[in-house]
């Protein structure tokens, strides 16, 4: 899940920030709690839910990117995101043979 926020002075072309979550669990799903008024710029808030037992571990990973750096827009970031995923759910395995 990710999203593009403007930086604090958007008018003075200072780019955008993205943040994105990775949760590599089946049962995760996203979603969106709205604020009962926007307030400012924000409209709500984005989460997460799954179901978890106490004293359970609970993994996720999050970043963020600048449209003044490496991820232009939020299409790049979407894939930033989706190959993340894929790169914790197929991790690279190397054996070694000695000869």
């Amino acid at each position: 899940m990710g999203y593009a926020d403007p930086t604090d002075n958007p008018s003075g072309d200072n780019g955008d920030i993205f943040v994105g979550l990775v949760v590599p669990r089946s049962d995760a799903v996203p979603g969106v709690l709205p604020l009962p008024e926007p307030a400012g710029q924000a409209s709500g808030h984005i989460l997460v839910r799954s179901e978890i037992s106490s004293g359970e571990p609970y993994t996720y990973y999050w970043g963020s990117g600048w449209s003044k750096a490496a991820v232009k827009n939020l299409d790049e970031w979407k894939k930033v995101l989706v190959q993340s995923a894929r790169s914790i759910s197929f991790p690279l395995e190397i054996s070694v043979n000695r000869i």
